[in-house]
C-alpha cells in the first residue's frame, strides 16, 4: 500500500494535506512532516531549533489524518557534515501524548525513533536533541540525548537509515577503543542501508565480504554473501560454505545468538549431549533459557 505523507511548513505558519506516495518511507506509515529551513555554517554544521507552535500545528494535522509518525525533515542549504535538532521538553511531551513514532531525517542520516523510545525520551522531562555529523574518515555518530545527556540505550532502538551504493556493505559500531561490531540487523536494498541500533553509536561502512569456493554462481550466492558478511554464517572450514549441507540444531541456535548479538556465558548448561566446551554450547544454553528452541527431552538437545 502507499504511504500517506502531509508536509507542514514551518515558519510560515501555512499547512498543507494530500494523500501521495512516499519513496522514501517503507514502513506503510502515515507521516506528517516539518521542514525547518537552515543554513549551514562555514563549518558545514547546521542547528535546527524547532519551535513549539510548529509542533503543535503539526500534531494538529497529524490528529486530523490520523498519522503515525511525527517526521522532521529540515531542507539545509549548503552542504553539511553536522546537523542537529533540537526540540523543547514541552514539544517532546506532546508528541508522546500524541502517541507517535519521531522521525528526524537529516542529510548526514535519517533517525527514526518508535513510539516506545519517544515515551522513554520524554519522562526525563528534557529538551531532545539528535545529532548526525560525519567525518572525513567515514564514520557517522548518532547522537540522541535528554537534557544534555545521551541516551547510550534506547527502548526499541533507534532505526537508522543511510544512503550507500554498495549494497555490498555491512554497517559496524564503531567502540570508544576504536574495535568494531558488526550490526547484524541490517539491511541493505537500493543503495540504502537500514539498521536497529541500541541508542547513541558511531558507525561506519566496512567491505566485510567472505570469499568461499563453493559458491560463486549458486543460486544463494547473494544471500549468503549477506549473511557471512554479517557474520552469522562462517562456513565449514577450508573455504567452503556447503551450499548443499545439512543445517543442524547446533548451528540453527548459533545463528540465532549471533543475529541478537548474544556473548558470554550467563546461561545454564543442562544438556548432556552439549559438552562445555562445544563451539556451540553457549549458544544452545541461551536458546534454552529464553524459550526458543528446546531440548528434544529434558535432558537431551540433539545438537546435530
Amino acid at each position: 500500500p502507499s504511504t500517506r505523507k502531509v508536509t507542514v511548513s514551518s515558519g510560515g505558519g501555512s499547512v498543507s494535506g494530500g494523500d501521495k506516495t512516499d519513496s522514501e518511507n517503507d514502513d506503510n506509515e502515515i507521516t506528517t512532516t516539518l521542514k525547518p529551513e537552515v543554513t549551514t555554517n562555514s563549518s558545514g554544521e547546521a542547528k535546527v531549533e524547532i519551535k513549539s507552535k510548529d509542533v503543535v500545528n503539526a500534531l494538529t494535522q497529524a490528529e486530523k489524518d490520523n498519522a503515525d509518525v511525527l517526521e522532521i525533515a529540515p531542507v539545509v542549504k549548503g552542504d553539511a557534515n553536522k546537523v542537529e535538532v533540537s526540540l523543547p521538553a514541552e514539544s517532546l511531551n506532546k508528541v508522546k501524548e500524541s502517541g507517535l513514532g519521531l522521525n528526524v531525517n537529516t542529510p548526514v542520516a535519517d533517525i527514526k525513533l518508535p513510539e516506545k523510545a519517544v515515551s522513554e525520551l520524554a519522562a526525563h522531562n528534557g529538551n531532545l536533541n539528535v545529532t548526525a555529523s560525519s567525518d572525513k574518515d567515514g564514520k557517522i555518530s548518532i547522537d540522541v540525548s535528554v537534557g544534555g545527556k545521551t541516551a547510550e540505550n534506547v527502548d526499541g532502538g533507534l532505526k537508522v537509515v543511510l544512503s550507500d551504493a554498495d549494497n555490498d556493505k555491512v554497517m559496524v559500531i564503531v567502540n570508544e577503543d576504536g574495535s568494531e561490531t558488526i550490526v547484524t540487523k541490517h539491511i541493505a536494498e537500493n543503495g540504502e542501508h537500514q539498521a536497529i541500533l541500541p541508542g547513541s553509536a558511531t558507525i561506519k561502512m566496512i567491505d566485510n565480504h567472505k570469499e568461499f569456493t563453493d559458491t560463486k554462481g549458486h543460486w544463494g550466492e547473494e544471500s549468503i554473501n549477506c549473511v557471512a558478511g554479517r557474520e552469522l554464517y562462517q562456513g565449514v572450514g577450508d573455504g567452503r560454505f556447503d551450499t548443499e549441507g545439512t543445517m543442524t540444531r547446533a548451528m540453527l541456535v548459533t545463528v540465532l545468538y549471533r543475529l541478537e548479538g548474544e556473548s558470554g556465558t550467563d546461561y545454564e548448561h543442562s544438556f548432556n549431549d552439549v559438552a562445555d566446551d562445544q563451539w556451540y554450547a553457549d549458544s544452545v544454553a541461551w536458546a534454552n533459557a529464553n524459550n526458543i528452541v528446546k531440548g528434544v527431552s529434558e535432558d537431551s538437545f540433539d545438537p546435530d
